[in-house]
């Protein structure tokens, strides 16, 4: 076992295969041009064109570990200093001129056993060849370097990607937890107050909303550090949020629903829509002694996933204001979806005075690749 400074990010195995692929494309060149060759007549010499490719090609894996040790230590430090350009020369000199020798007495022990003749072979190699050939040994020695540390880049590249994305899914955790934190004390605080004003009023009112209330915080443990969940689900949750609301307000509050059925398995972020909502009711309603509505869509819409929460409140005549006066709910949901989607996705708030106020936003159509089969029953049957 090699130690893990000197293990090649690429399998030997990998080089091997690629060293087999280039000697063959090597011997089929020298096929090629022997057939257009004045000796073109004779049999073409197989054995002693693999025993002079084969063996210089299959060598390389083994340099593989010693050539990638070499690089890596090549790219320490942040300077390339002359001393160390002219030590790593020499030592490609070194390492290109050892695997020539070596690569030329496995050629001669193919000519001995093929031919009987030990130096035979010698007869083919003039000064020229022998540098020709050292000076390709070295080509490929800085050719391997160059692939090594392009690879070693790329992985090194690819764990940061894959450092910020565990990064960021830690931060939107954290955000999917703040909302949750900033959910309960205030919700909670106004159902409870609701619930003990009911319990002399109406009994099975209260007893209504403590079922409600059950269920809301079942759903909100069930979809714990969940990002993304189904527009279903989603809908289940905002549905009984506002049904407790509506108990609250009794009939002065009136909730319409206009979701497409093909969008409901589509992947939205957790507790997106109760932001909005809980913005409607507060802005566009609470302070209303009058009736009022709560419209939510979901449609699909130019191949995206349209969401749209409107009222008829009393709305505003500058809506760059609303994030101000929305708090932290529209800076959280804007802040979620830029995460999520960085560039595709919108959110926009329009409004007239007196003429409520609308929050859309616009998100990729991602539906749910897996889903429990009470889920496709519910599906099914609606």
């Amino acid at each position: 076992m090699l130690p893990p400074k000197w293990k090649s990010p690429i399998s030997i195995w990998r080089i091997f295969l690629a060293a087999m692929l280039f000697s063959l494309l090597f011997i089929l060149q020298e096929y090629i041009g022997f057939s257009y060759s004045p000796e073109a007549d004779k049999p073409f010499p197989w054995t002693m064109a693999l025993a002079s490719t084969l063996p210089s090609f299959l060598l390389w894996p083994l340099f593989a570990p010693l050539i990638f040790r070499l690089s890596q230590a090549f790219m320490q430090g942040t300077r390339l200093s002359f001393s160390k350009i002219s030590s790593h020369l020499i030592f490609s000199i070194l390492v290109a001129f050892i695997h020539r020798v070596i690569a030329t007495l496995l050629l001669f022990s193919v000519f001995l056993v093929v031919n009987g003749e030990w130096y035979g072979a010698w007869n083919n190699h003039t000064y020229s060849s022998i540098f020709v050939n050292i000076l390709g040994s070295l080509l490929i020695f800085w050719i391997l370097v160059g692939v090594f540390l392009a690879y070693d880049y790329y992985q090194k590249f690819r764990e940061k990607q894959l450092e910020l994305i565990r990064m960021e899914n830690e931060l939107n955790n954290a955000q999917l937890r703040a909302l949750k934190m900033q959910l309960h004390p205030h919700f909670l605080f106004n159902t409870l107050h609701t619930i003990s004003s009911l319990i002399d009023e109406s009994t099975e009112d209260a007893q209504k909303m403590l079922s409600q209330i059950g269920f809301l915080l079942r759903s909100l443990l069930d979809q714990d550090q969940k990002q993304k969940i189904s527009l279903k689900e989603e809908m289940k949750y905002i549905q009984s949020y506002l049904d407790i609301e509506q108990t609250r307000f009794r009939d002065r509050l009136k909730i319409e629903y206009d979701i497409e059925k093909e969008t409901l398995q589509t992947q939205v972020p957790n507790l997106i829509l109760q932001p909005l909502v809980e913005n409607a009711i507060k802005h566009g309603f609470s302070k209303r002694t009058d009736c009022g509505k709560i419209k939510i869509s979901g449609k699909r819409f130019n191949g995206q996933l349209e969401l749209i929460v409107e009222d008829d409140g009393r709305g505003t005549r500058d809506t760059k204001l609303a994030f101000k006066n929305g708090g932290i709910g529209l800076k959280n949901v804007k802040n979620r979806l830029a995460q999520m989607y960085k560039e595709n996705y919108k959110l926009e708030l329009t409004s007239n005075r007196e003429n409520g106020f609308t929050a859309r936003i616009l998100i990729p159509f991602e539906q749910q690749e897996k889903f429990t089969t009470n889920e496709k029953k519910e599906t099914g049957n609606q």
